[in-house]
């Protein structure tokens, strides 16, 4: 049963991540190749600064982390939230983001701009592995818990 649940998490998140990549893909069209810090992507988004800060939240933070952890913790307990952030971080979404907008598995780099520090990359090849080890700490609590 548990692992259907794992399963059915990481569909969820393989959905959300091709979700982002498709409304990505639709936005750049052109420039869909160029990297993050490009004039051409800045412009769009300081244009739409609002509406892409409200989407990036719906599509990165509340539809694949607060809503499921939030609901999971209320309604089914640690032992399916554990779980579903199990499937989550086995989700490569940044590959899957990648080969959508970028034709290429490992074309996209994690980009996070942070406040008064600007824009930060993080290559695929640290952020692959740590997810997995973080996958694999949380299934050794699992298992230790449950």
């Amino acid at each position: 049963m548990m692992i259907w649940f794992i399963i059915l998490s990481a569909l969820y998140n393989v959905i959300l991540a091709i979700i982002d990549g498709c409304f990505n893909r639709l936005v750049f069209r052109e420039n869909k190749a160029l990297p993050y810090a490009a004039d051409a992507k800045q412009k769009i988004y300081n244009s739409y600064l609002r509406e892409w800060t409200m989407i990036g939240v719906l599509l990165l933070l509340v539809l694949p982390v607060f809503l499921p952890v939030g609901m999971l913790l209320l309604f089914a307990g640690l032992k399916y939230t554990i779980a579903y952030l199990i499937g989550m971080l086995v989700v490569q979404w940044d590959m899957i983001f990648g080969k959508i907008v970028f034709d290429s598995w490992t074309a996209d780099t994690p980009t996070i701009c942070y406040p008064f520090i600007g824009w930060r990359s993080y290559p695929l090849r640290f952020i692959v592995p740590a997810r997995f080890i973080c996958a694999a700490v949380l299934t050794i609590v699992y298992m230790m818990k449950y």
